[in-house]
C-alpha cells in the first residue's frame, strides 16, 4: 500500500546548492510519517511467494544503472539487452504518463499478480530506464496490496513526477 522510489542520477537543488540525496530506505526500515512499518517487513516474502529471486527496488534501480552505463556488459550486448527492454507507451507504466512528445525512451521490465485464492494481494512492480534528451534515470517500484488490479496508474504517475523533476532540474541550468 505504499512505495518510496529513489532520486540518484541527478542532484537536487535547494536554496542554490546542488546535492545528491543519500539513498532512501524508508521502504525497508520503516517510517511512521508515511505509514511505512519498519523492520523490513515490506521486504519480507509473502507466505506461499518464492523468493529464489527477490531484489529489493534499491538494488534492482542500482542494477539496471551498473547495465546502461555499461559497467556489466559490453557495448554490443549493452545495446541488444536495450532493445529487448524498449517499450512503447502501451506496453509500459512507466511510460504511459509521460509527455506525448518522442522525447523519451523506457527500457523496462514489470511483474503482476491479481489477488486469488493463493494470494490473498495484487502485486505490480516496474523497474526500468527512463531515458531523455538529457540523460536517463532508473525507476524501480515494487508495490503490494493496492486494491485496484493493475494499479497501473500509480506507477505512472510516479515515473511522471520524477520525469518532470528531472527535465525540471536541466531546464534550470
Amino acid at each position: 500500500t505504499n512505495f518510496v522510489f529513489r532520486f540518484a542520477a541527478w542532484g537536487c537543488n535547494e536554496n542554490g546548492s546542488s546535492y545528491i540525496p543519500p539513498d532512501d530506505l524508508r521502504y525497508g526500515r520503516g517510517d511512521a510519517t508515511l505509514g511505512l512499518p519498519g523492520g523490513y517487513v515490506l521486504l519480507r516474502c509473502v507466505p506461499g511467494l518464492s523468493c529464489d529471486k527477490v531484489l529489493v527496488p534499491l538494488e534492482l534501480a542500482q542494477f539496471y544503472a551498473r547495465v546502461y552505463r555499461g559497467e556489466v556488459l559490453n557495448a554490443e550486448d549493452t545495446m541488444q539487452w536495450l532493445t529487448w527492454m524498449e517499450k512503447t507507451r502501451e506496453g509500459s507504466s512507466l511510460y504511459a504518463f509521460l509527455p506525448d512528445q518522442d522525447e523519451a525512451r523506457v527500457y523496462a521490465k514489470n511483474g503482476f499478480r491479481a489477488a486469488d485464492a493463493y494470494y490473498d494481494q495484487h502485486f505490480f512492480t516496474e523497474a526500468g530506464i527512463v531515458e531523455t534528451p538529457y540523460g536517463a534515470f532508473v525507476v524501480a517500484i515494487f508495490m503490494r496490496g493496492n486494491p485496484a488490479y493493475p494499479g497501473s496508474e500509480v506507477l505512472s504517475d510516479i515515473t511522471r513526477i520524477a520525469y518532470n523533476a528531472f527535465m525540471e532540474s536541466y531546464r534550470q541550468r
